[in-house]
């Protein structure tokens, strides 16, 4: 843990061959955060469908697995502590999981 509390990364993977080509790169980097949480992999135009590979990721790195943005906002709500730093990492959708998570918590509802 930091002096000024935990770091809590987000991350949606984005596009399932760019998921499977650094996919234990990407184990390791998570591993480094002191919670994770796993969004389900953004699909683009060009490539469509998972395949399960995020929820392989999350229990690999020891994450929560999330299969939206809403769960994920909803999941955190209930775990983060004053003085955490999350990060929302991603090419994809998930950068509404921020603004969700300070909604909820400004409104005192962590789920």
């Amino acid at each position: 843990m930091t002096a000024a509390g935990r770091i809590v990364a987000v991350f949606q993977p984005h596009t399932p061959s760019r998921l499977a080509a650094f996919f234990d790169d990407f184990v390791a980097a998570l591993a480094t955060a002191d919670e994770r949480v796993v969004v389900e992999t953004f699909a683009s135009a060009r490539e469509q469908g998972g395949g399960g590979e995020a929820k392989r990721l999350a229990d690999l790195a020891g994450a929560t697995y999330a299969a939206d943005v809403e769960s994920a906002a909803r999941d955190l709500a209930g775990r983060v502590r004053r003085g955490d730093v999350v990060l929302i990492l991603g090419a994809g959708d998930v950068r509404p999981v921020g603004e969700r998570l300070l909604a909820l918590l400004a409104a005192g509802s962590p789920a």
